[in-house]
């Protein structure tokens, strides 16, 4: 088999503050056969990484009860489907009442005062900051594949950087892998596949 130069990301955010120890375990497997890995990990990044503690303080200004529900662990759902909104329907007319909608951790449908605005900034940032060193890291390795852990927490990250690996170079093979094809965006298949056809960035996705 001829080596491969292979790029792997931790995408934002993993709440544990931990290693990503299954894809350390996969750069030594990998690099046993022959071939060169490099592992990037978004979330030993000093500035991306915090973004995400200011987004749950940034809603608690607003959200006074979200103070009480340990928000920087349960509110990691909220952050990414907000991720998801912003990069797919902030043009949309419904934006602001959609993203008012999954903040509504209560369920009270009273967050008719929700300013949405300061959000919109933290996501400029934080989408600038991972595009700009995605573009750094495939200059640098020169990848013939760039794979993304999945997870609840990470799926909005992993499409953004998969298809800026495509735009960037569009014969890069991507991989998406790690317990979310099973356990993270859903363990019904069906939703695998729809989550799988619909986006052309993604070549393959390791069960």
């Amino acid at each position: 088999m001829k080596s491969k130069r292979i790029l792997l990301f931790m995408p934002p955010f993993w709440d544990p503050l931990c290693p990503p120890m299954g894809m350390a375990s996969l750069k030594s497997y990998l690099e046993q056969r022959g071939h060169q890995v490099t592992i990037y990990d978004f979330n030993t990044d000093p500035k991306v990484f915090p973004l995400q503690y200011k987004y749950f303080e940034m809603g608690a200004k607003q959200l006074p009860q979200w103070k009480n529900w340990n928000i920087r662990r349960n509110g990691c759902d909220c952050l990414s489907q907000h991720q998801t909104l912003y990069l797919t329907a902030r043009n949309h007319p419904d934006y602001p009442d959609m993203v008012r909608e999954i903040m509504d951790l209560n369920m009270s449908k009273k967050m008719s005062h929700l300013d949405i605005r300061p959000f919109e900034g933290l996501f400029e940032t934080l989408f600038g900051l991972v595009k700009k060193k995605v573009k750094e890291l495939m200059e640098k390795v020169q990848p013939d594949v760039v794979g993304c852990t999945l997870l609840n927490s990470t799926a909005s990250c992993s499409n953004f950087i998969l298809e800026h690996v495509k735009e960037l170079k569009p014969d890069t093979t991507t991989v998406l892998g790690g317990p979310g094809p099973i356990l993270g965006i859903t363990a019904d298949s069906r939703d695998l596949l729809t989550f799988f056809e619909n986006r052309e960035s993604i070549d393959f996705i390791a069960i």
